[in-house]
């Protein structure tokens, strides 16, 4: 186990924990290291993250309000206060955030990156454009193209680009599963079954958890019309997550697995989950 030496330790040991997405531990570790450093902006930003992943939005929103005040010019620090102003209803104070974002000429690619976010759903034009001035600073930054491709194939309706892009991604990190499960969704939409499901069997082996179970299922089933063996494959994948408690109320309204609706073991499964008193699938 790794055991840290000072305070600078549990800083580099929470990132880590943030990371492996080990909320607690790395919640705890910042803990450790604000009694110290009571100062440090990113302490406060990177504590906020790990409480945001354990949905406790209003202690990472004063956390990141923290982080502000000491570093103002961290403007990044206003998407991510936004997007936890959205999420706990505070629209108003949300859109504070983005404007004040948007009023200043990010320094560096990151800055780029994030000021792209802020203005996809508004602005999706000057988004890309942001993403490719970010890009021009950093051509390797795994998620400024993970962004771009989003705003490619969401918004902009450009599915081929965006596999593109997400190539290039991959190749930065091929353990990046949002962007291993984006391409995945993307090639299954596009009719390309052999790299859809390569994706799929490579997200899983990845981050083998209930929700890239549920994930893969979901780029099965879209190859499914065509080749009948992803529907049983789909249907495998779907069980496991939802046997782990994911998606049991989601799955019902995903459009993703209409196409196993016509299987009997994609209706036993439902039965079993209604027995349980989970629900029924998509009719």
């Amino acid at each position: 186990k790794l055991q840290p030496d000072g305070s600078w330790g549990y800083y580099h040991r929470g990132l880590l924990f943030v990371l492996t997405k080990n909320w607690a531990l790395a919640q705890s570790d910042f803990d450790r290291v604000l009694q110290v450093h009571p100062d440090l902006a990113w302490a406060y930003a990177h504590r906020a993250s790990a409480r945001k992943g354990m949905k406790q939005y209003t202690a990472a929103i004063r956390d990141l309000t923290a982080a502000i005040r000491l570093a103002p010019e961290i403007y990044e620090l206003y998407f991510e206060r936004a997007q936890l102003h959205a999420l706990v209803g505070n629209a108003e104070l949300a859109a504070l955030d983005r404007r004040k974002l948007l009023q200043h000429e990010p320094a560096n690619f990151m800055a780029w990156t994030y000021r792209g976010m802020a203005r996809s759903s508004g602005n999706p034009r000057g988004a890309l454009a942001d993403f490719d001035k970010a890009l021009a600073l950093n051509p390797h930054s795994s998620i400024t193209l993970f962004n771009k491709a989003c705003l490619l194939a969401d918004v902009l309706g450009c599915p081929t680009e965006a596999v593109e892009v997400l190539d290039e991604a991959l190749q930065q990190d091929a353990t990046f599963v949002d962007a291993r499960f984006q391409r995945g969704l993307l090639l299954a939409q596009l009719g390309k079954r052999a790299g859809a499901v390569a994706d799929a069997e490579l997200l899983i082996q990845n981050e083998p958890t209930p929700l890239r179970h549920y994930q893969a299922a979901s780029i099965y089933a879209l190859t499914s019309p065509k080749f009948r063996e992803d529907a049983k494959r789909a249907i495998e994948l779907l069980s496991f997550a939802l046997r782990n408690g994911y998606g049991v109320h989601r799955y019902q309204t995903d459009p993703a697995f209409r196409p196993l609706t016509n299987f009997q073991e994609f209706r036993r499964l439902a039965v079993g989950l209604e027995i349980l008193g989970a629900g029924a699938p998509p009719r």
